[in-house]
């Protein structure tokens, strides 16, 4: 069965936990399935429930749950998420598109999806606080993050794409010379700022 494998500088195999779920076949990609941050070395795989921060043993000292209680996405999906997206699910769940980001000690950022629609959702791991901001054709171009990277201070690096065309209200408003370059095939960095 599937798992996350400590091994040696040989790559031989030391020890095995986080074991996949029985069935398991995957289909969805996590970018970033180990992010490094001041509370240790987190491992999300989406579409979990569940990220791990582990220690410099490789073993789990924190585990904390994602509750999205009724719009929780099918054990389905957990497993098989390619079987899940062809069966045209409702729209009706949230996920996780990717590791969130620590942001600040208390505050992590991430990138939510349902069927339809992604969010930018900030919140707070250890309360169970969080706000979340829709992507909307009413969108600003600047107000889509999609999170990349974070100095742990609050500040977040994000994507800008070509994609972000059709999802907001004023793609037109960005330089010209952001808008060929994004038209070449290029991606954009933008640097957004948190003050706490």
């Amino acid at each position: 069965m599937p798992a996350l494998i400590y091994t040696d500088s040989l790559m031989n195999p030391i020890a095995r936990s986080m074991h996949y779920q029985e069935g398991y076949i995957g289909g969805c990609t996590t970018n970033e399935i180990f992010r490094n941050n001041n509370s240790g070395l987190c491992y999300y795989r989406s579409p979990s429930d569940s990220l791990a921060i582990l220690d410099e043993d490789g073993k789990v000292h924190t585990f904390i749950v994602f509750d999205f209680l009724d719009k929780a996405i099918s054990q389905k999906a957990k497993t098989d998420y390619l079987a899940f997206r062809r069966s045209k699910p409702s729209a009706d769940y949230l996920r996780l598109v990717n590791s969130p980001i620590v942001v600040s000690d208390s505050t992590w950022i991430g990138l939510i999806e349902d069927g339809n629609s992604q969010y930018t959702i900030i919140f707070n791991p250890f309360n169970n606080k969080c706000g979340c901001r829709k992507f909307t054709k009413s969108s600003s171009v600047y107000d889509i993050i999609e999170p990349m990277s974070s100095d742990g201070k609050g500040t977040i690096v994000s994507l800008i794409s070509q994609e972000l065309e059709n999802m907001c209200r004023d793609y037109e408003s960005l330089p010209d010379t952001i808008r060929n370059a994004l038209n070449d095939g290029n991606r954009i960095l933008l640097v957004n700022k948190f003050h706490f």
